[in-house]
């Protein structure tokens, strides 16, 4: 691919992007640094942490610990009730501290503290606060005092430098549209690590040296099983997840135009990552095939959807409405050479043409194919997604 820019220029193993939530992974072992050297406890209740005024909630005699937060299993909702960005191209710029404080003493919980797992932003946030307070030192100096010096990441940086900035991939939508880049306040310890693919490799490398780094002990321990919630399916160390190839650990992140994947074979030494200035989860496509291909398997090629040109004019056989149900559906509409679909209550996207009546979303993993009668006339369509197809009728 290109940067981006008007020149084109090609990305190359120092090339910047956002890696969003693949900063919960090196917040988990943050936790795990503090824990070493005795600054807290992973048993140590969250409340412990914060200021008298800021009510951590609970469950029964349940209260939130450390660990909870690094595994996903504090029972906190995905995000806090009070998260209304100003900026919805950059949402998490304007919440704060503050906001922080107040949001999770407004949060309720969804299941007893460290009793399933449910992956929640506001834990990771909260996660990365707190260890910031017990250290005395903001979020993003003890992340490069603890782990980023240590390992030699000089190109990973919540702030980015004038360099840095120089080599920063444009982010883009999943449309290929281009957008801006996210500001991460309070939630900087849940996904504003920006990175590259050379100081990820290190990272990774760090991770498969068994002892030889600067840190071993506070890798290793984040590395290992943390979380095994009753009747789920899913092992979390600090940060990581399990994966289901034996010695794996992964974890992807996205932000507005960005993707990304970061995992680990432990028993295999290999270590992937894939850094993407597109949010498409075909990024995480690609990683599966990866991790494949360096054990030896053989793989298929990937495929995947192209768009194709059309007679503009044609978009207009398309608009309207119709039922996928009584009270679900599609409302097709046309902005300049482009097709929109919108379902009952969401957002409208963009689909593109694989072919006369055939479109495709680049945000999903989702097919329309328009349907005709005998006289060219567009009287239907079917939906195509998660191995299903689901015929609409025109409503109008």
């Amino acid at each position: 691919g290109t940067l981006g820019d008007e020149a084109g220029a090609v990305p190359g193993g120092q090339t910047v992007y956002e890696i969003g939530s693949i900063t919960k992974v090196f917040t988990g072992i943050l936790l795990a640094d503090l824990v070493r050297d005795g600054t807290v406890r992973l048993d140590q209740p969250v409340q412990e942490l914060l200021p008298e005024d800021v009510k951590v909630p609970t469950k029964g005699d349940a209260y939130i610990t450390l660990e909870h937060l690094a595994t996903h299993t504090s029972g906190l909702p995905r995000m806090p009730p009070n998260f209304e960005p100003g900026d919805p191209q950059n949402p998490y710029a304007d919440y704060d501290e503050a906001k922080l404080h107040a949001g999770i003493a407004a949060a309720e919980l969804q299941s007893v503290p460290g009793t399933r797992y449910a992956y929640s932003n506001l834990g990771a946030a909260l996660l990365g606060h707190v260890l910031a307070r017990a250290a005395k030192k903001p979020y993003e100096t003890l992340l490069r005092e603890r782990i980023l010096d240590p390992l030699g990441m000089s190109d990973s940086a919540l702030t980015l430098t004038e360099a840095m900035r120089a080599r920063r991939a444009a982010g883009h939508r999943p449309d290929g549209t281009p957008t801006s880049g996210w500001d991460l306040d309070a939630f900087a310890g849940a996904g504003g690590l920006r990175s590259t693919v050379d100081d990820m490799l290190d990272f990774l490398e760090a991770n498969l040296a068994k002892g030889e780094t600067p840190l071993p002990t506070s890798l290793t321990t984040a590395l290992e099983l943390h979380a095994e919630p009753r009747g789920q399916a899913v092992k979390m160390g600090l940060g990581w997840h399990f994966g289901t190839a034996p010695g794996g650990r992964w974890h992807n992140g996205e932000t507005g135009g960005y993707h990304s994947h970061a995992g680990l074979l432990l028993e295999d030494d290999v270590g992937i990552v894939v850094l993407a200035n597109t949010a498409t989860g075909k990024v995480d496509q690609l990683a599966g095939l990866l991790y494949r291909v360096m054990v030896g398997q053989d793989v298929e090629p990937p495929t995947f959807d192209r768009e194709v040109a059309i007679d503009p004019e044609v978009l207009d056989d398309y608009l309207g409405r119709y039922a996928l149900a009584p009270t679900f559906v599609l409302t097709v509409t046309r902005e300049g050479d482009r097709l929109m679909v919108q379902a009952t209550g969401q957002e409208g996207y963009p689909v593109f043409p694989l072919g006369k009546d055939r479109f495709f979303y680049k945000i999903v993993e989702a097919k329309i194919h328009f349907q005709r009668d005998e006289e060219g006339q567009v009287t239907g369509l079917v939906l195509h997604q998660g191995g299903r197809e689901m015929p609409a009728s025109r409503l109008d």
